[in-house]
């Protein structure tokens, strides 16, 4: 017997057609009308039942407040706060939802440019810490410094740092205000956003003749960046250099990965695991450079960034030098939705190619040092130019 039923076109329609089909189109395209009739396989009726079972009460209440609520809503707002609801009802304190305008920032932000002020920060013990002010920025002008708590940004808080960076960037020429916590004294400073030209990558050979490499992010360009920079060195016979990953929050996994096989063999690089318990590999190829290296990292430094160190340390392929490393060892997939909305949300979990947990744990240094604030120096630096002479 042909397992389907038939009824008449509306009765099966009509029960769940206003909003949830709307809704969910994409995902349930299934109809075969015939004459005056539509074909359903029994399985697909069960989806459907149990699509509204988990959303019927949502477009009920839609339903109420729509026909008898005295006050009025903007939908545009509505529909994205109700998104940010269900993200936030995730166990997962990296989920997110981003509007139209909040996912074009995002993106903007892994480009070489953006509009903004110019600053690095990480949160450190609950609070949104400044770690680095972009020479020549508007927050540079306006006296912001590394070691500045950021409490508030135009009068409100935020338990998200991506959410507050996002509201910190915006269109140049326009102004935002930051509420500053500075040695227990808390102050405003409004500065004026600019189009800010960065390169995630920096390079300088040293008066010790050892090459030196920052990368303060792993954005679109930076593999290109650091491939470009190491052609550089080899022209100037460099043959020892520093990789600086101190405070480098992380970014595209993709890009760490590549900018690793440029620094091993053939070799594993990362592997992460999924809700299923699936692993993927990645692995680097033969090719690798000839110059002596090893890497710098501290509290700041994280996901990313601790991917690239793990990868190098567990493959021998340089020494990591400083402080144990933040311990984000999750990754999240940004997913675009149909209105060029998106969500965000931690699909996977990342190990060392030795199978070490990273996540709240870190990675922690071959060589243990910190650096003392107290003085001018670069004890973390120096102690890495010392080790390469060896």
């Amino acid at each position: 017997m042909n397992d389907k039923k038939v009824s008449r076109k509306g009765t099966i329609i009509l029960a769940f057609v206003t909003g949830v089909v709307v809704a969910l189109a994409s995902t349930f395209v299934f109809f075969s009308v015939i004459n005056d009739y539509v074909a359903v396989d029994r399985s697909e009726i069960e989806s459907v039942k149990q699509v509204i079972e988990n959303l019927g009460k949502y477009y009920e209440i839609d339903n109420q407040i729509e026909n008898k609520s005295i006050y009025k809503r903007d939908e545009d707002e509505y529909k994205d706060d109700v998104c940010r609801a269900m993200m936030a009802l995730l166990d997962d304190k990296y989920a997110r939802y981003y509007s139209i305008e909040e996912y074009g920032d995002w993106k903007q932000s892994l480009e070489s440019s953006y509009s903004g002020i110019g600053i690095t920060y990480s949160l450190v013990e609950e609070k949104y810490m400044v770690i680095e002010v972009a020479v020549g920025s508007p927050a540079e002008s306006v006296g912001l410094i590394a070691g500045d708590n950021i409490l508030e940004v135009d009068g409100k808080t935020y338990d998200d740092i991506n959410a507050m960076s996002e509201n910190i960037m915006g269109e140049a020429g326009t102004e935002v205000t930051l509420t500053i916590e500075r040695d227990k004294k808390v102050f405003d400073l409004t500065i004026i956003r600019s189009n800010i030209d960065t390169k995630t990558v920096t390079s300088e050979v040293l008066d010790s003749g050892e090459g030196y490499i920052k990368i303060s992010s792993f954005g679109l360009d930076t593999a290109d960046e650091f491939q470009k920079t190491l052609l550089e060195l080899k022209d100037k016979k460099v043959e020892r250099m520093v990789i600086d990953l101190r405070n480098n929050p992380g970014g595209l996994v993709s890009t760490c990965v590549d900018i690793a096989d440029m620094l091993l063999p053939e070799c594993k690089v990362l592997v992460t695991k999924d809700k299923n318990d699936i692993e993927d590999v990645y692995n680097s190829d033969t090719s690798s450079t000839d110059i002596k290296y090893v890497i710098l990292v501290n509290e700041h430094s994280a996901s990313a960034s601790e991917i690239m160190s793990a990868a190098v340390q567990d493959n021998k392929g340089g020494l990591i030098i400083g402080t144990q490393t933040y311990g984000k060892g999750v990754v999240q997939e940004n997913i675009e939705l149909s209105d060029g909305s998106a969500i965000k949300f931690t699909t996977m979990e990342y190990f060392s190619p030795d199978g070490d947990v990273i996540d709240k744990v870190g990675v922690t240094p071959d060589v243990v040092i910190t650096d003392d604030e107290d003085t001018d120096r670069d004890e973390q630096l120096e102690k890495a130019i010392e080790l390469l002479a060896k």
